[in-house]
């Protein structure tokens, strides 16, 4: 039986009032869940260590996760739904702002992108790095079952940036491609680019500012983007542009 659907139908059968408590217990749970993550890494979380950080018996987490699988879950869904709603918000942002020409517009769009997951690596450095962690994990991280309860909350995400790509080649602005596999490519690039920001405290004094991941990200996503057909002039005034508009925001 589906873990999830077991948890919703207990919720539905209980009285508001316990609703609530229950519904603040899981919210608990889930963010101590998350700290767990974040650090000490998936190895770090199990149900007995974050049972003791609430203060409760292992066996009481399982009134509300029938599993450790349902909870990893639960936390890929609500991070991923977190970064949606920002993104969507964003996006909301960009389109006032955006330039007149379609074809520089939704290059724009795609640096601008870029830029959004790089600020929320600085912004949002917990929510960030728990997504990375969790879906860079070579390992299957849930059951069949649990993952079903992550795919749309996954999918969106990756649609709502495929959709920018898609965008890019129908205004002439990139040539022809597999847009979501350009989705996944540029994801885990940008995702690398965050990753080396942690080398800067490694590097020479003579050699500051060589690991600035806005910078690193922004040279990245105009070499990904010049690879899939984006002209130099384009790239140069989306930059161009990009830098305009973020110092005025």
């Amino acid at each position: 039986m589906n873990a999830i659907y077991k948890v919703n139908v207990i919720y539905e059968t209980i009285s508001p009032r316990r609703q609530r408590r229950r519904a603040k217990r899981v919210e608990s749970i889930v963010a101590a869940a998350m700290d767990l993550v974040v650090e000490q890494g998936f190895g770090g979380l199990t149900m007995t260590r974050l049972a003791d950080a609430l203060d409760l018996s292992a066996g009481a987490l399982y009134r509300y996760f029938d599993s450790k699988d349902a909870l990893v879950a639960e936390l890929q869904r609500r991070g991923l739904t977190m970064i949606q709603s920002r993104f969507d918000q964003r996006r909301k942002t960009w389109s006032s702002t955006l330039p007149s020409d379609p074809e520089l517009a939704a290059v724009c769009e795609l640096l601008l992108a870029a830029r959004f997951y790089l600020d929320l690596a600085r912004d949002e450095p917990q929510l960030q790095r728990w997504i990375a962690v969790s879906l860079s994990m070579p390992r299957r991280l849930t059951a069949d079952l649990a993952a079903e309860h992550v795919a749309p909350a996954f999918s969106g995400l990756l649609l709502s940036v495929s959709e920018l790509f898609h965008h890019a080649v129908s205004a002439g602005g990139l040539c022809r491609g597999h847009s979501l596999e350009r989705t996944v490519i540029f994801w885990s690039s940008l995702q690398g680019v965050t990753s080396a920001g942690h080398l800067q405290r490694l590097a020479p004094q003579s050699q500051d500012g060589w690991y600035d991941v806005p910078r690193l990200g922004d040279e990245l996503t105009r070499t990904l983007l010049r690879g899939w057909g984006a002209s130099t002039n384009t790239l140069e005034q989306a930059q161009a542009w990009l830098d305009c508009n973020l110092e005025t925001t």
